[in-house]
């Protein structure tokens, strides 16, 4: 008896030792993916604290970012999620679309923003001369920003012609995937 009680043990006790090695390595993946998860987070709200001055201050940025409102998260050039459209919304220092003003918009920039993101972000391209726009929407949207200053004499004619071939694409954008928005 004794003979079979030690076969079943000299099995037992491997399988107790993987078992604890997959629980603790589970464990600590655990541990590893919410740590990170945490991270990534400050990390971009520094990342976006930088884009927001090198756009305040004229200096070329490296990457691009598209915002969207649904998932308060937005897209770093190499498409992985990170944070969003709305929140620039609401941040009296946001920009929708930051590098609107020095980088070329694509598809992937603009997906997931409302026909109302869009719209901003086409009509924030000439609020960063200080346009005044004939709609209130606009003007009280863009007098909540920080970085607005109403210039009258800025026209068309203010923005470089990236900007302007930004502001068109956003359009063409919203016409073609049926989102436009009437402002007020």
């Amino acid at each position: 008896m004794k003979k079979s009680n030690s076969k079943s043990n000299k099995v037992f006790v491997p399988i107790i030792i993987v078992l604890a090695i997959l629980t603790i390595a589970v464990i600590a993946l655990t541990v590893l993916v919410r740590m990170k998860g945490g991270h990534s987070s400050s990390a971009k709200e520094q990342s976006d604290t930088s884009v927001v001055e090198a756009v305040d201050s004229g200096t070329e940025v490296d990457f691009v970012e598209d915002y969207k409102l649904d998932d308060y998260a937005s897209k770093a050039a190499d498409g992985t999620q990170t944070t969003t459209g709305s929140a620039k919304m609401d941040d009296p220092n946001g920009y929708i679309l930051p590098t609107s003003n020095s980088a070329e918009l694509t598809d992937a920039d603009l997906s997931g923003l409302t026909a109302q993101e869009l719209t901003y972000a086409r009509n924030e391209i000439y609020a960063r001369y200080g346009y005044v726009f004939d709609s209130k929407e606009l003007n009280d949207y863009f007098a909540t920003k920080s970085w607005y200053t109403v210039n009258s004499a800025a026209t068309d004619d203010s923005l470089s012609d990236l900007e302007k071939k930004n502001a068109e694409f956003i359009r063409i954008y919203q016409e073609n995937n049926q989102l436009k928005y009437d402002v007020k």
